[in-house]
């Protein structure tokens, strides 16, 4: 027998195993033929110092044999003194087990493993029968043919399961730990004393993403969060499987690569430096000369890169698609933000935009956790618009100029409303500006000052969209119904005047009609705000029927009696009632009275709620694409 059979090849660690087999080659006996043979129980005897760093990890060994064996169950049984271990799948035949300890098959090297590391752990007796049998008592092996169905691994102590335990109990037994820890992920079911250890199944925080390889199966995976959010799937660039996610779900709160059947462990942020994790079934990695762990070869990087690389096209192709809760944000932030990076190195600098503007959206909607940025997005992007009106999709129309502000470089610097919209339609052509302003324009006046506004505005007037800008405002000026806040009044007017100059409303008459409905409150800062009008003299006299002290009095008492109407209506109302008709006496036909249509306005008309119109930011930003030279 040649001392070959045993040499292992590989890396520098097994060499001192290489110098050992042919020192014992030396001091063989020498046979008919001139060779040297060594002795099967006295290689095995020592192979096995060779192996685990700890021999207690020799069920996991046979959990990969029964991994590469096509097992469709693998159970462990204590009972008294001994442990029995079954699998089925591939038996071993009496040919292989007499070659067994220099064989290159990967399933039978497994077992070699399992079989010499219990052996070190001193058993009274240990048997595997499969297609043959192997039995060691005392130091000699038996060999013998058997016709058993499934693979049996059986080991005795006369003393006890356990003799370092004080209680000796099977549930101490020092594999016990690293069985249950790692085969959760064995797609072999597992059971330890007829109770199943590993689970069929992962419960899937969406959103999460899954790599499918047609030799690599993961767990089934239950989807749990956004029914709308399905687990996205892609085929696996390489030999392997995996299912990456978040850490709200247990399983992402590390990587743990699955190499037949066994678990071995890396931090989250092993990959791409981001907190994600996942479950990663594969053959492309291989363990260390001890069985440990797994080793970092170049076959462990390129893996690794295939991941990175999947992350990058599920945030591409994907994530930044939907709306996450707000729970999920933090946790899928960092991943953006990093694809935007990649994107840009690409020079993908349009999907890098927009990755960020989805990223810096989703972040604005609780500002708790702000950001300072060392690049203002308007100048490192080349389409800024396409960036702020995908931000203003994924945040929301709401607080514009607070926003806006969030945006600078350097937000504690508070720029007046007037110059926020500047940076970023420098250069933009009309009709890029005409999409913007029909996306933004809905967030006026009550979400957006008539000063941030104007620039776009003004811009839009001289490119020739004057006409649909118009409109627009006379639209939006149309659409409040209801007394408006202190914050919107002085842009009502200035939108009011703007009308007015280029012919779309008379303005004394929308002031006098505002008062009367109460939409607009006579009051001091009203008059600044007519004042400052370039429509000034109509709306001063509009103003001089509503200042008598006598009239702002009662609308005053009206407007307060009306926050206690909810107490005591009927009462309540004639109060209102009285108020008004005392403070609005402009005719003397009781049915057009002036009151009335107040009344009217507050308590019988059924005004309708103003819906939030739902604007098609995929029609607003192709256009925008469109508009830009997209």
């Amino acid at each position: 027998m040649s001392v070959d059979k045993f040499r292992k090849r590989g890396p520098a660690s097994s060499e001192g195993l290489n110098h050992f087999l042919e020192s014992m080659a030396a001091g063989g006996a020498h046979d008919s033929q001139g060779q040297f043979t060594l002795s099967l129980e006295k290689a095995a005897d020592k192979l096995k110092k060779f192996q685990l760093s700890d021999p207690n990890l020799f069920m996991l060994n046979l959990v990969a044999a029964a991994w590469l064996g096509g097992a469709g169950r693998f159970s462990v049984v204590c009972e008294g003194q001994s442990v029995e271990v079954e699998f089925d799948g591939r038996l071993v035949s009496p040919a292989e087990l007499d070659s067994l300890f220099y064989s290159d098959d990967p399933f039978l090297k497994e077992l070699v493993v399992a079989i010499t590391a219990a052996r070190s752990l001193n058993p009274d007796s240990l048997q595997f029968e499969s297609g043959g049998f192997l039995e060691w008592t005392g130091e000699t092996p038996l060999f013998g043919t058997a016709a058993s169905r499934v693979n049996t691994f059986r080991f005795v102590y006369r003393g006890g399961l356990n003799q370092d335990s004080r209680s000796k109990s099977y549930w101490v037994q020092p594999w016990e730990k690293p069985l249950r820890a790692s085969c959760l992920y064995c797609l072999v079911p597992v059971y330890l004393n007829h109770r199943r250890i590993n689970s069929p199944s992962l419960h899937v925080q969406v959103p999460a993403f899954a790599l499918d390889h047609p030799e690599f199966k993961l767990p089934h995976l239950t989807r749990v969060g956004d029914k709308h959010c399905p687990i996205a799937r892609f085929e696996s660039p390489g030999r392997f499987s995996a299912v990456v996610g978040d850490q709200t779900s247990s399983w992402a709160e590390e990587w743990s690569f699955v190499v037949r059947g066994i678990t071995f462990s890396r931090p989250a942020t092993r990959v791409a430096g981001l907190r994600l994790g996942g479950v990663v079934v594969t053959d492309l990695l291989k363990k260390n000369i001890s069985h440990s762990d797994i080793v970092e070869d170049e076959a462990f990087r390129q893996l690794v890169g295939y991941l990175e690389e999947s992350i990058l096209r599920f945030v591409w192709e994907k994530l930044s698609f939907i709306r996450l809760p707000q729970h999920k944000v933090t946790h899928w932030l960092p991943s953006a933000r990093w694809a935007s990076e990649r994107l840009l190195e690409l020079k993908q600098n349009r999907d890098a935009a927009r990755i960020e503007a989805w990223a810096v959206g989703h972040q604005s909607l609780s500002w708790s956790d702000r950001v300072q940025y060392k690049t203002a997005f308007y100048s490192k992007y080349e389409e800024p618009l396409v960036f702020l009106m995908d931000f203003f999709h994924w945040g929301s129309l709401t607080n514009v100029e607070g926003k806006l502000r969030q945006l600078e470089v350097n937000f504690a610097t508070l720029k007046p409303y007037s110059s926020l919209l500047l940076p970023w339609i420098e250069g933009a052509e009309g009709p890029a500006l005409l999409v913007l302003f029909e996306f933004l324009a809905p967030a006026f006046p009550k979400e957006m000052s008539w000063e941030t506004l104007a620039p776009l505005i003004a811009r839009l007037s001289r490119t020739g969209h004057l006409s649909k800008v118009v409109a627009f405002v006379s639209q939006r000026i149309e659409s409040v119904r209801s007394p408006a806040d202190y914050r919107d009044l002085e842009s009502l007017c200035k939108a009011a005047s703007f009308l007015a100059t280029h012919g779309a409303l008379e303005y004394g008459a929308w002031l006098d009609r505002g008062i009367r409905t109460g939409v607009l409150l006579s009051s001091s800062e009203l008059q600044q705000w007519v004042a400052a009008s370039e429509h000034r003299e109509a709306g001063q006299r509009v103003l001089a029927l509503y200042t008598e002290e006598r009239r702002m009095k009662n609308i005053a008492l009206a407007v307060g009696r009306f926050s206690r109407f909810l107490e005591t209506p009927e009462e309540q109302f004639l109060r209102i009632q009285a108020c008004l008709e005392a403070a609005l006496p402009d005719t003397q036909d009781a049915s057009e009275r002036a009151h009335l249509s107040v009344v009217a306005s507050i308590f019988g008309a059924k005004v309708p709620v103003e819906s939030r119109q739902e604007y098609a930011w995929q029609t607003h930003r192709a256009a925008l694409v469109s508009a830009t030279g997209g």
